[in-house]
This record gives structure tokens, sequence and C-alpha cells, in this order.
């Protein structure tokens, strides 16, 4: 999950396509469209879910739950945060704990953030 800052997905990206990272990405999914391009000459799919600004809870949530959908469909086991500047719910938080680890917790409540697991992925 990344925002209009992508150094951090351009680093992740980069990782893995060289090999220093040993995973596999296999989503982006952002607020913006900025880095759609960035994705798709790495070869990983990009998925825009537009938050208009100032977007409700509610309007807020309905977007985590198109996350969660995604996560579930996917299988994916991993989320990673990179930079992506939303307040995320509590909700979506516990959706994260157990087996779908969070990178970050910066971007959860404090009170969520000490219940999520983080789990690293070693270097090749």
């Amino acid at each position: 999950m990344v925002s209009r800052h992508g150094h951090c997905l351009n680093d992740l990206l980069f990782r893995c396509q060289s090999g220093q990272l040993n995973a596999e990405i296999a989503a982006v999914v952002s607020n913006h469209p900025d880095f759609a391009d960035l994705c798709a000459s790495h070869g990983v799919a990009f998925h825009h879910l537009a938050l208009p600004t100032g977007a409700g809870a509610d309007a807020k949530r309905a977007q985590e739950r198109q996350v969660e959908g995604l996560v579930e469909s996917q299988q994916i086991d991993l989320v990673v945060l990179a930079r992506y500047m939303q307040i995320l719910s509590g909700e979506f938080c516990e959706f994260l704990k157990g087996a779908r680890s969070t990178s970050t917790t910066a971007s959860c409540p404090a009170s969520r953030a000490r219940s999520l697991t983080t789990r690293r992925t070693s270097a090749a």
C-alpha cells in the first residue's frame, strides 16, 4: 500500500527484481494513480482505490474492505505500508493481525499497533 511518496515502493520493487529481497510482490494498492506505470514496468498488478479528499470514515472503511478482498483473493501473507499516508481503522488492523502481518504500524491507531505482528523477509 502506497500513497504519493514512491521512494519506499521503488526500493521494494528494485530489490525484488534484482534478487536482493526474497519476496514476491503480488500487487500494489494506492489511493493515487501516480505509480501505475512504475508497477507495470516491474510486471506488478496496480490497484488504484481512490479516496476523495475529505472522505469520511465510511468511505475509508469501504476502501479497506476492498483491500481485504484483494488480500484474501490473492492469498497475500504480508501487507507493507510503503509510505501509505492514511490512518487505518481498528477493524483493518485487526484484519491484518495474525497471518496477515504488516511491516509497519505507524498508520494504525496506537491502541491497535502493539497487537500487530511483524514478519521480516530475509534477503536472498
